[in-house]
């Protein structure tokens, strides 16, 4: 799936939005797994796990677990929850909600193969290299939404899929998978997906610092997130006239601090998968 393909207005209303009101779940996690793993700017994998926990205080998976997967057995669930309390490394994820982690990047792969989720639940399905990334389950402050894309033995993942693109080719799947688990109306979800339109990977990192920060004018933007403060306003006017075509009585709303503080309320739902624990994070080496 091309970026300028999956954030237009023909994909993402046209055919992400009835995928996820009329698919049933099973079906929906091949509709997302297909459309991401094709094109020139893909995730290349093999399967595609997804999968509702629910936390311990701790931040531990309690057990707790709702799955589906893509080109995996359905043996792979039972293997999972088999072994969950052995598995150190989606916990992770679970803990910074909206960050992408690469399993090589924790620890190398060799010191994975010597644990015990390794010999018991990776070995038997084929699995090996992993990108993984989970997002908040609306209003649930002890529920996540976690996604696996894993490839089998053999090369990793390209070099030019980092976290960033993790995060950005996952944010609108994951808002049909909030549908189909009965997060969100069809409604809501039709509403969100509309300002996802012409979506760039620099305004979603802008969009998303927004939301979760609170950040009040650009220059915080743009200090947080290392892009001039011209580029943050462009952005910020783009995403201000996407949103006016969908609530034409914002255009009374007069100054920057106005209508960034809209946007920001407009924009909430970004901050569901949102984590600034990121920069804390050891990043993808390429």
């Amino acid at each position: 799936m091309r970026i300028n393909t999956l954030f237009s207005k023909d994909y993402l209303l046209g055919e992400l939005y009835p995928a996820a009101v009329a698919l049933k779940r099973d079906d929906y996690v091949y509709f997302h797994a297909d459309a991401i793993n094709q094109g020139k700017h893909q995730i290349a994998f093999d399967f595609l796990t997804v999968n509702i926990l629910n936390l311990t205080a701790k931040g531990l998976p309690d057990g707790g677990i709702t799955s589906q997967v893509a080109y995996a057995a359905r043996s792979s669930i039972i293997t999972y929850e088999r072994n969950l309390t052995s598995d150190s490394f989606t916990p992770l994820t679970m803990l910074i909600p909206g960050t992408a982690i690469f399993a090589e990047t924790i620890k190398p792969m060799d010191e994975w193969e010597e644990t015990d989720i390794w010999h018991s639940h990776c070995i038997p399905q084929e699995f090996h290299w992993v990108a993984a990334i989970s997002y908040q389950y609306p209003h649930h402050k002890k529920t996540v939404i976690t996604f696996h894309y894993i490839k089998a033995k053999g090369a990793p993942f390209h070099w030019t899929v980092n976290e960033d693109v993790v995060e950005y080719f996952t944010f609108p799947y994951y808002l049909g998978w909030l549908h189909q688990y009965g997060a969100i109306c069809h409604e809501t979800l039709k509403e969100w997906l509309s300002l996802l339109v012409g979506m760039s990977l620099e305004r979603f990192k802008i969009l998303r610092a927004l939301t979760e920060f609170g950040m009040g004018n650009a220059r915080q933007l743009s200090d947080n997130l290392c892009i001039s403060q011209s580029t943050v306003y462009k952005h910020l006017e783009n995403s201000f006239d996407n949103l006016l075509v969908l609530e034409p009585g914002r255009q009374q709303l007069s100054g920057n601090a106005n209508r960034i503080l809209s946007l920001a309320n407009a924009y909430h739902f970004m901050g569901f998968g949102a984590a600034s624990s990121k920069r804390l994070l050891p990043k993808r080496k390429v």
